[in-house]
């Protein structure tokens, strides 16, 4: 009875536990948020090739973009002379997660550093690849929350 009553429980809940959470997020960015969620009026594949078209336009070249998972990533592009951006973005529902990669130009012959966007620079500020997602985000339209995740 008791192994009947556990079974029964777990088939109740298991919808609940096993769906995606939308992201909650604030209405004021913290310093190190690295994350801009966006409530779109469209969803699914047509929120996708919004976001498409938006970054085309802005001259983002894509790396991977897959329609079936509602997600693009794009290859670096310069948005200074000192550092490259990629943006990544994923559509749940109305939903759109929107993270960057910042690429920092070195000195010819070191190596570049990669690291996420976080809306803070090291010396202080907004950092220019977070400046970026801000503008992206301003043409996409809708209302911005931000969010700190972590990557697993």
């Amino acid at each position: 009875m008791k192994t009947l009553l556990l079974v029964a429980l777990l088939a109740c809940t298991s919808p609940a536990v096993f769906a995606q959470k939308a992201i909650v997020g604030t209405t004021t960015p913290d310093k190190n948020d690295n994350t801009l969620v966006l409530e779109l009026p469209e969803e699914g594949a047509a929120a996708w090739q919004r976001v498409a078209r938006v970054l085309a336009d802005r001259g983002y070249p894509f790396a991977h973009s897959d329609v079936n998972l509602l997600a693009l990533t794009t290859a670096f592009n310069p948005i200074s002379r000192t550092a490259s951006l990629s943006v990544s973005a994923l559509v749940r529902g109305h939903q759109l997660i929107l993270r960057g990669r910042l690429e920092a130009i070195t000195v010819v012959g070191s190596p570049s550093q990669i690291v996420a966007v976080r809306r803070s620079a090291p010396l202080g500020g907004e950092s220019e690849g977070w400046q970026e997602l801000e503008l992206i985000a301003r043409e996409l339209g809708g209302p911005v929350r931000y969010a700190r995740l972590t990557v697993r």
